[in-house]
């Protein structure tokens, strides 16, 4: 691969993950902490390609610092893929349990793991199916509905199939948050 093509690479997924940061705040900024996206809860980071590396060095959630988040930094931060299976059930429950309540700005982020994790996906298909998989359960675990999950794919599908669709957001939280980015790859106006 050229430098030039993952350098272009690079700066797709940076003008993109600018376009999903957090659009609805209710706290301050310096009440936020930054999180790489934890993809290595689903993707073995020495193991995928250089595309899927670049999306998980270069995608981030923005959560409100609590007590939580804190025990999440504080024992599952530097989580690699390789761990063992009660470590990783350990580090998946904190993880998820930060996206749990509907009054904080974090429980939209849950959105962008998955769809960083489909935009991984989809560079990505080394072990595919068991990756899809696990995308999945996360997706119920986030309680993300079959028509939320819909929706991140068809943003997903535009951003790397250029298609120009009718197709709508259908959920009011997917459109939130990758809504504007919906709209600047089909070129159409978000409902």
């Amino acid at each position: 691969m050229s430098d030039i093509k993952m350098l272009k690479f690079e700066t797709f997924i940076k003008e993109i993950n600018d376009t999903v940061r957090r659009r609805i705040w209710r706290g301050f900024v310096s009440f936020r902490q930054v999180l790489t996206v934890e993809l290595e809860l689903i993707y073995d980071y020495d193991n995928c390609n250089s595309y899927a590396q670049i999306i998980m060095d270069n995608c981030s959630l923005y959560v409100d610092r609590n007590d939580r988040c804190d025990l999440w930094e504080e024992n599952y931060s530097k989580y690699k893929a390789k761990e063992d299976v009660k470590t990783k059930i350990k580090a998946s429950k904190s993880f998820v349990g930060l996206f749990e309540s509907e009054d904080t700005d974090n429980f939209y982020e849950k959105y962008k793991f998955i769809f960083w994790s489909l935009m991984v996906l989809a560079v990505d298909k080394t072990d595919a199916e068991e990756h899809l998989a696990l995308i999945c359960d996360y997706a119920k675990l986030l309680k993300i509905t079959e028509e939320e999950f819909e929706d991140i794919v068809q943003v997903v599908k535009v951003i790397y199939g250029g298609e120009t669709t009718k197709y709508k957001l259908q959920s009011e939280n997917v459109s939130k948050v990758l809504g504007t980015v919906f709209n600047k790859y089909t070129g159409q106006d978000i409902e």
